[in-house]
């Protein structure tokens, strides 16, 4: 007698499917760009994209033309003007002083500064809660010519430490064999405290 009651046997794979590891690592699972990647609708509307971009060349010139052309002291970057600190050099201070000082003639007309022959030393411009502030100690060397009663003297103003906090060592020097030598000398001494103030007012005026 047959047996017609015999249980059905479904096939058996030849090969166990592997499934996928599901598994998260805790520490991405808990970080803010695994939620914004694997639930994009986690945020609603306020969703993000974080993919990085590629910042474009128009873009490149925009940001440079705003950090040219901004006068506040900070960078673009720093809308918030926190702390910030920018080097100056001795290249920079000498542009300043040529464009400020050269021409310049003390009260009596017979001296005038003809050049700026050397400025060494740096400072900073230093931007902190909007508040601007410049400190600096440079070597300046001014060079003046006379005129007038004086012409054909020239000499140097040598300033070996200048400083914002008042502190201008210097030393005048007066061309070797010049006949107004004495003259000279005493012209440049009336003169000093003009010159070195409004050296020092020019490079002050950089923080404003």
């Amino acid at each position: 007698m047959s047996d017609t009651g015999s249980a059905e046997h479904s096939p058996k794979n030849d090969a166990q499917v592997e499934q996928p590891n599901t598994e998260v690592d805790p520490k991405k699972a808990h970080s803010y760009t695994y939620w914004v990647k694997h639930q994009p609708n986690f945020y609603g509307e306020n969703a993000v994209n974080i993919q990085p971009k590629k910042v474009e060349e128009e873009q490149v010139k925009t940001l440079k033309a705003q950090e040219e052309t901004k006068t506040d002291g900070h960078s673009a970057w720093n809308t918030a003007g926190t702390w910030e600190e920018k080097k100056l050099n001795g290249k920079f201070f000498k542009e300043v002083l040529e464009k400020a000082l050269i021409g310049y003639k003390n009260k009596d007309g017979n001296l005038e500064i003809t050049a700026i022959n050397e400025v060494t030393g740096e400072g900073r411009l230093i931007v902190s809660r909007g508040k601007k502030r410049i400190g600096f100690e440079l070597g300046i060397v001014i060079e003046y010519t006379g005129r007038g009663n004086l012409e054909g003297g020239q000499g140097t103003i040598r300033y070996r430490e200048f400083q914002e906090d008042g502190d201008h060592e210097h030393e005048i020097e007066v061309d070797e064999g010049d006949e107004k030598r004495k003259d000279i000398q005493k012209a440049v001494e009336s003169s000093l405290k003009a010159i070195t103030e409004l050296t020092l007012n020019t490079l002050l005026k950089l923080k404003d």
